[in-house]
């Protein structure tokens, strides 16, 4: 069964992610990033990443770049709430719209 045949029917097409590589090695990271990610998208997912890995998120936001992500940054916390800055071309290019 592929994922477009479990999905079929759902209302919501969007899958989170908080921290998937945490514990995986550099093989399994990077299959994460190659084929997982990749499979998710190109079945019409749109995928939500959560990482405190920067490295990490760069890696995913070049490799699909093409696809327009965006990638933001929390910075820090105020009793306001979380400073967040946008990072990556796609959406430096949305926001000067």
């Amino acid at each position: 069964m592929t994922i477009s045949e479990r999905s079929n029917g759902l209302p919501c097409r969007f899958v989170l992610f908080d921290d998937p590589i945490q514990s995986m090695d550099d093989d399994h990271t990077e299959a994460f990033k190659k084929t997982v990610i990749h499979r998710l998208l190109t079945n019409g997912f749109q995928v939500l990443l959560l990482t405190h890995m920067d490295t990490f998120a760069l890696d995913v936001e070049r490799l699909y770049r093409a696809s327009t992500p965006a990638l933001y940054k929390m910075e820090s916390y105020t009793l306001s709430g979380p400073n967040i800055l946008p990072l990556g071309p796609a959406i430096k290019r949305l926001l000067a719209k």
